[in-house]
This record gives structure tokens, sequence and C-alpha cells, in this order.
């Protein structure tokens, strides 16, 4: 039977099945673009165990930037080490390549063989509209292996699939995580302080034209701050911008200011859906009313550490993101937080993107 984790992400394996597929002197039909020492996220938006057969060698995390898929295999088995990779992304099962109910990883999209044999290994494969846009995508992740200790010189191979159940060949991620193409480049930015039923805004300009277009243009957008303290004030600033789930932002926007806690930014998301689309609300479509942007203002301040009292409401939506918001990550038609990073000596704020 096939579980469906908490983070919204269901796994499913083929384990203990053995097909010659460790073709080390062979061939590899595609190389692509790799670099097994990058570290792409601290938090994989799909996760699954690597398995020889019934025994967990190490496991495959997924992730996804707007330019890039990652597919990175990592042994935590000290004496398993990988001499092959074959990987294949598809939007059904059946694109996947099989014959017979069984996967054939020679015939994968994705493939490259170490020499000398690797305990981590990444796939960079570049993103496509069609996977963007997808609901699901269906992941199928091999490996040759070999153990030292019992395959003298390296020369026995194991063929070893990631996943959570025996019996299937591919994991499969059901939300496709919502993912932003943002200028690299710096933009500028000014506050707006503003009343009614919207938050602050930040008047944001000087973004470039490209193709594919960014996610963002010039104009006015709903925004929140996270620091106490520390303060911005109604001028120009010139401001580099960040997806909330971007591991290269700056420490200061990463962590709680002189820690090592990191920022809850999935639980900010989920809470920021979780008003727009009324999820524990009876309105639908709900309102944005100040009460609710009160409630979400004190909520992020509280989790960056300001001493701040919480009523009862905004205890209930606290309480609500930290049992169901744990890994959330907004998917194709919600919205993101993406933070502005005016510098270090300057209160961080972020904008409330939608689709």
């Amino acid at each position: 039977m096939c579980k469906t984790l908490k983070l919204g992400v269901l796994v499913i394996a083929m384990l203990g099945i053995a097909f010659l597929a460790c073709d080390k002197l062979g061939v590899p039909d595609q190389q692509v673009p790799e670099n097994p020492g990058k570290v792409t996220t601290s938090t994989y938006h799909a996760t699954a165990p690597l398995r020889v057969g019934p025994t967990t060698i190490g496991y495959v995390g997924v992730s996804f930037t707007y330019d890039f898929v990652y597919i990175e295999y990592v042994i935590t088995d000290a004496t398993w080490w990988m001499a092959q990779n074959d990987a294949h992304i598809a939007t059904t099962v059946n694109g996947i390549p099989h014959q017979g109910g069984r996967p054939l990883p020679q015939q994968f999209a994705y493939r490259h063989y170490s020499n000398p044999t690797v305990q981590r290994y990444m796939f960079t494969i570049q993103n496509r509209n069609a996977w963007r846009n997808a609901r699901k995508l269906y992941i199928a992740a091999h490996a040759g292996v070999f153990q030292t200790s019992r395959c003298g010189g390296g020369q026995c191979c194991e063929d070893a699939w990631a996943g959570l159940e025996v019996g299937d060949w591919h994991f499969d991620v059901p939300k496709v995580p919502k993912v932003l193409n943002l200028p690299r480049t710096m933009v500028h930015s000014r506050y707006s302080q503003v009343t009614g039923n919207i938050p602050s805004q930040f008047h944001v300009w000087g973004i470039p034209s490209a193709t594919p277009p960014y996610s963002i243009g010039d104009g006015y957008y709903p925004s929140f701050c996270l620091d106490n303290g520390i303060y911005i004030y109604p001028q120009d600033y010139n401001t580099y911008l960040f997806s909330s789930y971007d591991p290269s932002m700056p420490a200061y926007a990463k962590y709680l200011r002189g820690t090592t806690q990191p920022v809850p930014y999935d639980e900010m998301n989920y809470l920021i859906n979780g008003i727009i689309e009324g999820w524990w609300e009876t309105a639908d479509p709900l309102p944005f009313t100040d009460a609710h942007i009160y409630a979400l203002q004190h909520i992020f301040w509280h989790w960056r550490g300001l001493s701040i009292t919480l009523n009862s409401y905004e205890l209930a939506l606290e309480a609500e993101a930290e049992t169901n918001g744990v890994g959330f990550i907004p998917s194709a038609g919600q919205y993101m937080a993406v933070l502005l990073d005016n510098g270090e000596s300057v209160q961080l704020c972020f904008l409330v993107i939608d689709p």
C-alpha cells in the first residue's frame, strides 16, 4: 500500500528485484551537467530511502528551482559505493521506460557512471514548463552499487532503488512545488505604509525584461516585516529578491538574528495561503481583513523572536501552522513569500507574490 507523508509527498518504490542494470563497462545514454558537491537545499521537496533489497543504504532527495530539477543520491552506509546512476522524470507512470511492469534503467533519460565510485552524486537537470505546470511528477531513481566488504575489489554490482514501499519502481511528487523566476540582479524598492483591508506595501521597480518573463514585475505588492528594533524607512532601496525557499538567501534572513535557528518560512507560507484561501474560515473566498493581517504580522514577529502576547485567534493560527505547516511548499496556483534583501542593517521584509 502507498503511504501519504505529512508533507504531502507520496512516495512508492521498487525494491529487491534484480535487473541487469549494472553495466559499468558500457557507455551511458546521456551525460548531464552535475555538481556532486553542491548542496542544493536543506529541505528536499521529496525524499525516499535508497535500498538494496530490504537494506537501506542511503536516500535520494529531489529539489526544484525555476531553472533546474536536482536529483541527489546520498549513501550513508560507509560500506556501499555507487558506480552508476540512472534517473527519469515523467508526468505519467507510463512516461517512465518500462516493460512488463519492470523499469528499464538503461533507457532512462539521465545516466552517469563514476570511476572511481562515489557515495554522493547529483543530477542537475534543466527544468521544463511541462514539469513546472504539472500537478504531479513521477521520478525513477536507480543506482548500481558495490559493497567493498562483500565484493572484493568492487567487482560485484547490485541494484538500488529509491522509495518507501516494496514492489514499485518510482516515487512521485503529487504537488509540484511552485518555483519563481526572480531576477538575480539588483532592483529597487520603497516601503509605503497603507491602511485598510490590505497589508503594508512595497513599490518594486527596475525589473528587467526576460524570456521567460520573471515571476514579478514593476508594481505594488502586499508585504510583512520580520524584525524588531531594526527599521526600514520610506526611501528608495537597492534590493535583491530571494524566494523564501532559496537556500542561497543571506544568513540574516535564513536564521533568527544572532542564532542558528532557521526562520520557519514553510509555516509562514502555510499561513499566508491558509488566510487567502480560507482553509479554516467559513467564507469562500475569504476577505483579507485587518484582523487577519494583524494576526499574521504578530505571529511572524513572534517567530522572529519578538516578545509579544498573542490573542486566542493568533494562538489558534500559530498552532495550526506548527501542526500542519511544517514542510509546506506552495504548489502551482498558490502564494509565496519573496524576501527583500536591502542589507543586514535594514529591517527584513517580504512580499506576497500571487500565482
